[in-house]
């Protein structure tokens, strides 16, 4: 995150936890300023969590960025299927 951001690259972070969990821990490892935004998991909805992809498309929205200029780097098989349906290239 901190090179991605050194070079210019805009960095989110998309979660199927509570985006205030996912804050709290960036906070505490001195990573929050390098990433905006943070989208986390709808409350009570859990079918808009990944592999769903509306909260990766949020995040390129938010980041202002066509999802097929975008990368995701994930670590679970959702993380992978919900960026193909995105449209978004993923590193697993």
């Amino acid at each position: 995150m901190v090179a991605a951001r050194q070079a210019g690259l805009a960095v989110a972070v998309v979660s199927n936890n509570s985006a205030g969990a996912v804050t709290a821990y960036l906070t505490a490892h001195r990573l929050a300023g390098y990433v905006s935004p943070v989208v986390g998991r709808a409350y009570a909805e859990p079918d808009r969590m990944k592999p769903n992809p509306e909260p990766i498309l949020q995040a390129a929205r938010a980041l202002g960025v066509r999802p097929v200029d975008a990368v995701l780097v994930g670590d679970s098989l959702s993380d992978i299927v919900g960026a193909h349906a995105a449209g978004v290239r993923s590193i697993g």
